[in-house]
Parts: C-alpha cells; sequence; structure tokens
C-alpha cells in the first residue's frame, strides 16, 4: 500500500467466485487496488472465449496468511466476492492455512453445539462473532468460545434473534 494511501472499505464486489476455488469478473471497471490484493492470493488465467478467471493457489494463500493472518484473506475474498462466499472456499482457506481457531494454554473453552449448520455458517460468517470464537469443526456442529468472551458471545447472538441454552443435552 503506498503511504498516506486509506484502504477504502469494499462497497462493490468485483468477483463472482466457485466452490471450486475459481472466479470472474463480475464488473466492467473492476477497482485495481482491490485486483492487486487479490493477486497474492492466486493467478488469472485466459479462457478460450478471451475471459479470464481467477484462481486461488494454495502457496500463495499460505504465504499471505503467515503474512497477514488467515481472517484477513477471508475478509478480502468476503468483501471482492458478491453474496456469501461459498463455504468450500472459506474450508479450504481454512484447511490451506492450518486455521481452526486459537487457543491458550490456561483458557477454559465454552464448547457450544449449534445445532443447524445453516446458523453455524451464518455465526461464522459475522465479524464480531466469529472474532470471539477460538475454535470451530470446520465439517461439524461445534464451536468454542473462550469462558472469559461468553457474556459479549451470549449478547451478540441476541442481537441478532439467537440465543444459547445452558441445559446440558440429555
Amino acid at each position: 500500500m503506498i503511504p498516506g494511501q486509506t484502504e477504502t472499505p469494499c462497497a462493490t464486489p468485483h468477483l463472482s467466485f466457485a466452490p471450486d476455488g475459481t472466479a470472474r469478473l463480475i464488473t466492467a471497471l473492476p477497482d485495481l487496488h482491490m485486483l492487486s490484493r487479490l493477486e497474492r492470493l492466486g493467478e488469472w488465467r485466459a479462457g478460450a472465449d478471451w475471459t479470464a478467471t481467477f484462481h486461488l493457489r494454495r502457496e500463495q494463500v499460505q504465504r499471505e496468511a503467515s503474512l497477514h493472518g488467515p481472517q484477513a484473506l477471508l475478509d478480502l475474498l468476503r468483501c471482492a466476492h458478491q453474496g456469501p462466499l461459498p463455504s468450500e472456499i472459506e474450508r479450504s482457506l481454512d484447511h490451506w492455512t492450518r486455521f481452526y481457531g486459537h487457543v491458550r494454554v490456561g483458557d477454559t473453552v465454552i464448547m457450544l453445539k449449534v445445532e443447524h449448520l445453516e446458523v453455524k455458517r451464518n455465526i461464522l460468517a459475522d465479524p464480531e462473532l466469529r472474532g470471539l470464537i477460538v475454535f470451530f469443526d470446520t465439517s461439524g456442529p461445534w464451536i468454542g468460545v473462550s469462558a472469559a468472551r461468553l457474556p459479549q458471545f451470549r449478547q451478540l447472538l441476541a442481537e441478532r434473534g439467537l440465543s444459547i441454552t445452558d441445559s446440558p443435552e440429555g
């Protein structure tokens, strides 16, 4: 980034990602700053019909995640993509970057079982909620929240019309 330049929030999506990690441009005049940021995560390939597709590359994603963190990459792709980012791409990024959450020794983690995977996807897509999650199972219903942050997590869920049931499964 050029010194003194501020990063503008993503107002217009520029790409449409397919579940396999390829994307096509959806705007005639894409934001060049956004494209340059995306090029650090993959490569453009020309098709036979003169259209270009963008392909995420594991090595580039891993390098950028080590520099900026996996959450920054997800935020960038969500910003550039039209609509919700396909869950397959999120799973690939989690796998490639080995990001399944952070837990410090000594933390008490409360494991929460989310009954509907669509609700879990919505929770993980929410930046405020995701920031409080220290662990999540990529294919199952479990997410973990630090006990110290559970009250804040509950409050944010309540603001979104969701709640946590305290009774254990019997």
